[in-house]
């Protein structure tokens, strides 16, 4: 997903025993934090500590029209929607290694008793030990798909789920992954593991100078499944970049765990080209062996450093489905 506003708030400390109203020659003048140098991004060291803390988050307004490109819902006009989200990182250097911690809180409008808060991140990492509650690994080891909103309109993997994983780096650009999961509810199913074997997923990934390539593996236990994914994605220059990535379940009934698209297997495909500095055009095709298929073409413009504007157009096509409507175009 992205989000149109980023920033990061600086933290200032004042001494109030110095700043006296009204006599200007005996205030002290504001001090801002350290800032840390971190690959991450600007963080801010607090004052007397080794922890560099960075506050951000983002503000959204979608307005659809159309069709629903998930469900096939008619939108009966235009259909907006807000939302925000705030991440709270920190960062250390221990004798252990690296020690970072996360906090992502969605902010949704009330919508039929829902809404809210909630939750999409809490995790702790040291060194390549990863635990909390975060998406899945069998998503995030392969950046999700495209650059497209409606990226999963044919589901690429689980979303929200307790995990611990551990990531270690080889040489030459090879890197492997391995953890465990508790899973989740979707929709109906309920692949959450409350005892017994937790399910399981393994990846590896290779990186060279304009090219990556990377698969995952994981078993659901529920579902008593294997799914797989493969990607390779390839940065020709500056200008262009594009992937494909493909997918395979051993189940052909409904979706499982990991497998959560529809049928045996899946593909993925798109590209994104920087027409200029603030307008970037990004494209995704993806399709199941069941006849599902979807396409979706967006155009970002960044207004501003901190504003972006994105529009997007997107058709599905539910060959196979036995509602009313077999196809879909929203925006």
């Amino acid at each position: 997903m992205q989000r149109i506003f980023a920033g990061c708030i600086i933290l200032l400390i004042w001494n109030s025993q110095q700043a006296r109203a009204g006599d200007a020659s005996n205030s002290e003048p504001a001090r801002y934090l350290g800032v840390c140098d971190a690959e991450e991004g600007a963080y801010l060291q607090l004052n007397g500590t080794q922890t560099c803390l960075k506050i951000s988050g983002s503000v959204t307004y979608d307005a659809g029209a159309g069709d629903d490109v998930y469900t096939g819902d008619p939108f009966h006009g235009l259909d907006p929607t807000s939302g925000a989200a705030v991440d709270i990182a920190t960062i250390s250097q221990t004798d252990l290694g690296t020690l970072k911690t996360l906090i992502s809180l969605d902010l949704a409008e009330p919508v039929d008793d829902s809404g809210g808060v909630t939750l999409s991140e809490a995790a702790i990492e040291l060194g390549g030990l990863l635990v909390g509650a975060s998406s899945s690994q069998f998503d995030v080891w392969l950046n999700s798909a495209g650059n497209v909103l409606s990226d999963d309109v044919v589901a690429y993997g689980p979303s929200f789920t307790h995990l611990i994983s551990y990531t270690t780096a080889f040489e030459n650009g090879l890197s492997a992954m391995i953890g465990v999961e508790q899973g989740e509810m979707r929709d109906d199913a309920d692949f959450v593991i409350r005892k017994g074997v937790p399910h399981s997923v393994a990846g590896l990934r290779l990186e060279a100078d304009q090219a990556e390539i990377a698969t995952v593996i994981g078993y659901d236990p529920i579902s008593e499944e294997l799914a797989a994914k493969v990607r390779l994605d390839v940065e020709v220059n500056d200008v262009f970049s594009a992937f494909v990535m493909a997918g395979y379940r051993s189940g052909g009934g409904d979706p499982g765990y990991f497998g959560a698209w529809e049928g045996r297997y899946a593909a993925w495909g798109g590209f994104s080209l920087n027409v200029t500095e603030k307008v970037i055009f990004n494209s995704q095709a993806a399709y199941t062996d069941t006849g599902k298929y979807t396409v979706a073409a967006s155009v970002d413009f960044a207004l501003l450093p901190a504003l972006l504007i994105t529009s997007e157009l997107a058709f599905t096509s539910f060959s196979t489905s036995t509602d009313e409507r077999d196809h879909a175009l929203g925006g």
